[in-house]
């Protein structure tokens, strides 16, 4: 039984550096709680939540402290405190805003090789009522909904597509005069062999009952002769994948466990029970097949999005897929490091430059690559424990 209610009072919380800290507070109780095998007769948690602005983790409030509390019966029916446990937060605002984060931290700085990326310009129109359609009504309040959009098409693109999301980089929009241009990056397909927990064992192939088998030149190809077996459905279930590279040995089994111990054995990988992944990764549309692909799917790649409270929602529909990955250049690493466990010489305060109140290593690298009065090209962050230094 659960009793959950809001305090609508201010609360003032006497703690250690916060006495007098006006808070709202939410509060739950519980009756016959089970904790751990323990049961308690009532069990209390508390929640301070300050007033804020900033609504980027909870509407209008930022966390303060928590605290649990948890009640006993005596002899005589009253309640005594059997255990408690309280926490204060510190910081719980973000550093960043959300728009930022994902400017700064995208996965298509880990893929320099132009070769393992596709950039692809889908051109999106609207189709809806005629009040949003007229007068670029559609175009125009999509724009105040451009974070919404791009969640909503990328999840049609991958749901469609059946690719994976970390094969997506950030969603770029243009919002021309009667299109929407979305440019998009995708990666090249895992190697399924990185992917698929495996062990190295010494075993003797020969000596291992098999279901199905071939010759495969490396774990990749193997993995790969299975994945469409499994695609297809004409597979019987085992429990194990086998390569072994001496020999180029590949094939399947239900019982790992026939592995003799003698002079002739031979080191193999075994991807135990791989085959619900197997399936997944199996399907993965390598990026020269992926224009292709696409194509063949113009009228399935749609998504609806409410432009106001009282229009309809309007269907937004990819009508065309333009190929722009020709004389893509290689990404430019945002910083390599040189040297571990080193730091300037000499601070000149001309051409080493030191930067006060830098507290972390992403921010030091900002302040040297966002410089416009230094042409700085290296910089270094030392995080000791008496203080923090950006050079």
């Amino acid at each position: 039984m659960t009793d959950l209610y809001r305090l609508c009072l201010n609360r003032s919380i006497d703690q250690e550096h916060r006495s007098g800290y006006n808070v709202h507070v939410w509060e739950s109780t519980e009756t016959n709680r089970v904790i751990n095998g323990e049961t308690y007769d009532k069990v209390v948690t508390t929640q301070y939540m300050s007033s804020s602005y900033q609504n980027d983790m909870f509407k209008g409030y930022s966390p303060v402290a928590a605290s649990v509390k948890r009640y006993k019966k005596n002899s005589k029916g009253s309640y005594y405190l059997a255990y408690s446990v309280h926490r204060d937060y510190y910081d719980s605002n973000s550093d960043l805003p959300e728009s930022e984060y994902h400017a700064a931290l995208q996965p298509i700085d880990c893929f320099q090789d132009p070769e393992k990326r596709l950039n692809l310009k889908f051109h999106l129109t609207c189709k809806g009522n005629v009040e949003v359609q007229n007068s670029d009504g559609c175009i125009q309040k999509s724009q105040d909904s451009v974070y919404e959009m791009k969640e909503l098409f990328r999840s049609s693109l991958l749901g469609q597509l059946g690719i994976s999301t970390t094969r997506v980089a950030d969603i770029d929009f243009k919002f021309q005069k009667e299109v929407i241009e979305a440019d998009v990056t995708f990666f090249e397909a895992p190697q399924i062999s990185e992917v698929l927990p495996y062990v190295v064992r010494s075993a003797r192939p020969e000596s291992i009952s098999k279901l199905r088998e071939t010759v495969a030149g490396s774990a990749e190809k193997c993995l790969q002769y299975h994945s469409s077996f499994v695609a297809s459905g004409a597979f019987n279930i085992p429990s194990a994948i086998i390569y072994c590279q001496k020999g180029n040995i590949c094939f399947t089994t239900t019982n790992t466990t026939e592995m003799n111990h003698d002079s002739k054995e031979t080191s193999c990988y075994i991807y135990t029970d791989p085959f619900k992944k197997l399936n997944r990764l199996g399907r993965e549309k390598p990026l020269s097949d992926l224009h292709d692909h696409i194509l063949g799917y113009f009228g399935h790649i749609t998504f609806n999005m409410n432009l106001g409270e009282k229009a309809k929602a309007v269907a937004f529909q990819v009508t065309d897929v333009i190929d722009q990955s020709e004389g893509a250049k290689k990404q430019k690493i945002p910083f390599e490091s040189l040297y571990h466990n080193s730091q300037f010489d000499e601070i000149d305060g001309v051409h080493t430059v030191m930067i006060p109140g830098v507290n972390r290593f992403g921010d030091c690298y900002r302040a040297c690559s966002q410089n416009e009065d230094i042409p700085c090209e290296t910089f270094s962050f030392c995080n000791r424990k008496d203080k923090k230094e950006c050079v």
